[in-house]
């Protein structure tokens, strides 16, 4: 895929101008375009990237896929489905976690494949609409008024510098956000690193399921990427070694299986070891961007460790689509107000998958709670079947999450106590249940704790206030595509 003619891009009017033509940016085009607005999508690089993250589709953000039209994208790229987890710790005691049926009776399924092929076709139908235009080009700076407002971009390529204008500018220039401290952004903060490979002609035991090895080392991921590759990711906290295949092969491969341990130090020999910063950034404050948004990865990340980044990026780009429909974009006031609405509707889809990325890995690193996380998945039915739908973005619900990862500690301190409450034991029982809420309210508190609660608030004291009154039946309408 190449850039456009500069002079077809010169010629056209833009409604709205996105940075960058990854996952997110290029749904939003393909939304955006077929909405009738004139897009331009400006890209860096066109060719097919190459990443060690964003292959894991979770059944929520297919769902969201689906809902913009786009559900092809995963057609003739190798994709495999993936319908739960299998999750093994170091003893080899293992459990099969499901993501469970919808009402029809449809099993709820996700999706993993290359990053870099899914992203082609999205670019593919992003091109492919008559009123986005597909610039290869690097984008140095933004183009605004003296108050600040931005109203477009300004683009370098092998021609030259070249500014072009919008009244809405979507910055969606990933991870390694070129522009987030330019409009004021934090930077994001960094857990740990995923060191990756792919692993070939080998067979996962638990198939069509994302394989997770809980060992001391850290949680191992393994999930197909294609008919005949595994991709393999181990999390390795700061400082990262410098030789990444010896640190693999010394320090993780003795936690896997014998098939995938050989398949490691084969592919450690002869292939590349990838690695990728693990990074949380809470949601920027929409509110301070006047004529422009951050999306996707340049505003809010969350540990890749539950795969729920493109659910959370393909989920704002369906619900930013129905807010800015039925908008003028050149009246600013319109704009800006349905960009608030935007940072209140999101928290909704957002906050649950966000907590319970970070708060699952802080799980795996703490014993006690990782082994009442283990014996509550054990009691099966809802005690596994909904913290997998909280998991597969299905169920989108805070206080669901809530209760459930308090649910996890309550167990775990019942049996510590385990009918015999001595004051060590209730020590210990205490010390679990504080550590459970030292890990998530300061996650609830990033993501906007006001926003996760509103809907129970409202269900308990019978009422609306005004924001809410206003913003209800959006609320709905962005539920309507999730299954609780």
């Amino acid at each position: 895929m190449g850039s456009v003619d500069a002079t077809i891009v010169n010629g056209k009017d833009f409604d709205v101008i996105i940075v960058g033509a990854g996952v997110v940016g290029s749904a939003l085009a393909y939304g955006l375009g077929n909405d009738g607005r004139n897009v331009l999508i400006v890209e860096r690089d066109l060719k097919e990237p190459d990443r060690i993250v964003g292959e894991l589709l979770q059944p929520g953000g297919f769902e969201q896929l689906r809902a913009l039209g786009l559900e092809s994208a995963v057609e003739g790229i190798d994709a495999i489905l993936v319908d739960g987890y299998a999750v093994t710790r170091d003893d080899g005691d293992h459990q099969n976690l499901q993501y469970g049926f919808y009402p029809d009776g449809k099993a709820i399924m996700g999706r993993s494949f290359h990053h870099g092929r899914f992203v082609q076709k999205l670019r593919g139908a992003a091109a492919a609409c008559n009123r986005v235009s597909m610039l290869q080009a690097t984008v140095t700076d933004l183009v605004r008024t003296d108050d600040g407002v931005v109203h477009g971009v300004i683009c370098r390529d092998h021609v030259g510098s070249k500014a072009y204008r919008a009244p809405l500018t979507i910055i969606c220039d990933g991870c390694f956000s070129n522009f987030r401290r330019r409009v004021g952004h934090t930077a994001p903060r960094f857990k740990s690193h995923f060191v990756g490979m792919v692993l070939r002609d080998v067979e996962l035991e638990h198939q069509r399921k994302g394989n997770v090895f809980v060992t001391p080392a850290g949680p191992i991921l393994c999930y197909q990427i294609g008919t005949n590759e595994i991709r393999l990711l181990a999390d390795v906290p700061e400082p990262l070694p410098s030789d990444l295949a010896d640190h693999l092969v010394k320090n993780i491969a003795q936690y896997l299986p014998a098939p995938l341990r050989g398949a490691l130090v084969r592919a450690a020999a002869t292939d590349k070891v990838r690695s990728m910063p693990n990074s949380q950034l809470f949601p920027c404050e929409y509110s301070t961007l006047r004529g422009a948004l951050l999306l996707g990865d340049a505003a809010n990340m969350r540990h890749p460790l539950t795969g729920g980044g493109m659910t959370v990026g393909l989920s704002d780009v369906v619900l930013l689509r129905r807010l800015l429909a039925p908008l003028a974009l050149h009246d600013a006031e319109d704009v800006r107000q349905a960009l608030l609405e935007f940072q209140h509707l999101r928290v909704a889809h957002a906050s649950t998958i966000n907590v319970l990325a970070g708060a699952l890995y802080e799980v795996f690193k703490d014993e006690p709670l990782r082994e009442a996380l283990w014996d509550y998945f054990k009691l099966g039915g809802v005690f596994q079947q909904t913290p997998m739908q909280l998991l597969g973005g299905i169920c989108r619900s805070p206080t669901t999450l809530v209760k459930h990862f308090f649910g996890v500690g309550l167990w775990g301190s019942y049996r510590i106590i385990n009918w015999v409450p001595t004051p060590y034991r209730l020590f210990k029982a205490w010390r679990m249940l504080a550590t459970a809420g030292w890990i998530i309210i300061p996650l609830l508190h990033g993501e906007g704790i006001f926003e996760n609660f509103a809907s129970f608030l409202q269900a308990v004291f019978h009422f609306n206030t005004p924001k809410q009154r206003s913003t209800t039946g959006a609320r709905e309408a962005n539920a309507g595509g999730s299954h609780s």
